[in-house]
């Protein structure tokens, strides 16, 4: 029994002389994980800042898209109305010639 009883005593001993080895690996265990809960914290921010950026150019784009097709279609307009302009003139053009002609 008294054998046992300083095997106890031995274990408690050496037990005992790893608590302050175990609270000095907790307390780095708990700044470890406070600093990866702020980089988590951070990385969310920063997700959340992309998306919205993501958003905005995603609508700016939409809105440019829109332009473009509005410009396009002005351009194609104008230039169906220069064409037909350019006939008339031909015409105009043709029709004084003819009237030039005739009063030679």
């Amino acid at each position: 029994m008294i054998s046992e009883r300083k095997a106890l005593e031995s274990r408690t001993s050496t037990e005992e002389d790893r608590v302050p080895v175990l609270e000095a690996q907790l307390a780095q265990a708990k700044l470890i994980a406070e600093e990866a809960d702020k980089k988590y914290e951070e990385v969310g921010y920063m997700r959340k800042v992309l998306e919205n950026c993501s958003l905005s150019d995603e609508e700016r784009m939409d809105a440019l898209e829109s332009q473009l097709k509005e410009t396009r279609f002005l351009a194609e307009e104008a230039d169906r109305k220069y064409d037909e302009v350019a006939r008339n003139l031909a015409v105009v053009q043709d029709d004084l010639e003819h009237a030039e002609t005739g009063q030679s």
